[in-house]
Formats: C-alpha cells, sequence, structure tokens
C-alpha cells in the first residue's frame, strides 16, 4: 500500500528523471528505503521491553501522574491520533508506550532519527514500534516521497 498505486507510480516517475535514474531503479531504492525506515512490532520483543521500561520508570520516579487519558481513549476510538510530545529526553516515548500498554490502547509507533538503527538497538527499537527517519529527508526525494506515503498509512491505518 506503501509502494504502490497510481499517485506512487506518477510520483517515482516524476522523481526518477530529477535524480537523473531510471524508474525501476527509483523503485528499488524506495523499496529498500522503505524497508530501512519501517517499524516492525514484534510482540515478545514488546513485551519484554515493557517490563524493562515499567522497571526504569519505578527507579527514576516516586510516581506519574496520568490525566485526560480518557480523553485521549475515547479520541482514538473515533479518529486515528497522533501525539507529539516536547521530546525532552528518549523518557518521552518510552513513558507514552508504558502507559498506553498498561491502559490497553494501542501503543504508539514512535518516529527516531535513523542514527539509532544500527544493531542490535534498531533491531529493539524496530520491534517496539520505532520507524527511522534521516532528519534531512527533504533532501533525499525518495526517502521523503516514502516518509510521506508511510506516515500517510499509518495515519489512515489508525
Amino acid at each position: 500500500m506503501v509502494l504502490g498505486g497510481s499517485e506512487y507510480e506518477r510520483e517515482i516517475s516524476t522523481i526518477a528523471p530529477r535524480l537523473n535514474i531510471s524508474v525501476a531503479k527509483a523503485k528499488r531504492k524506495a523499496e529498500r528505503t522503505f524497508y530501512q525506515m519501517a517499524a516492525n512490532p514484534l510482540r515478545p520483543i514488546y513485551l519484554s521491553l515493557a517490563f524493562l521500561a515499567k522497571v526504569i520508570i519505578h527507579q527514576l520516579f516516586s510516581y506519574v501522574r496520568v490525566s485526560g487519558l480518557d480523553k485521549l481513549e475515547a479520541a482514538a476510538l473515533q479518529h486515528p491520533v497522533v501525539i507529539i510530545p516536547a521530546h525532552r529526553s528518549h523518557l518521552d516515548y518510552i513513558l507514552l508506550g508504558s502507559l498506553f500498554y498498561e491502559a490497553r490502547l494501542n501503543t504508539p509507533l514512535v518516529a527516531a532519527g535513523v542514527n539509532l538503527s544500527f544493531w542490535p538497538i534498531g533491531f529493539f527499537l524496530r520491534s517496539a514500534g520505532a520507524y527511522f527517519i534521516k532528519r534531512d529527508a527533504a533532501r533525499d526525494h525518495i526517502h521523503s516521497l516514502v516518509l510521506k506515503r508511510y506516515v500517510t498509512y499509518l495515519i489512515k491505518a489508525g
């Protein structure tokens, strides 16, 4: 769904000449980009990381106060939800993922810098729902196209 359809064909056909490559080569690059980018949540890994997150949170904080989760849950039943934390630290998405998991809500997929995609960290992050993006995505037309289509797919899928 991300790398198909008439709109994708039109967009990739427009990008290929700008990059002085064939459409077939642009499609192969888009496919590689997608597989380097996409999250691949794995339940056993996620369960292990959720337990680890809970331990870390309890070690760092005496308590965590949660408010508004009921409103978020109601909104999530009606519409796709995009959460944009301040990202003052990596604890933002760890806390959110842990809270959502405990509340039995779909855990969020998280945009992560491609610099975090190295082994073994990248494997664990991808398995917990991270997808990897270039910080300068606007300069890479194929990465930008795949990112736009992937995020659009994720939002439509809820």
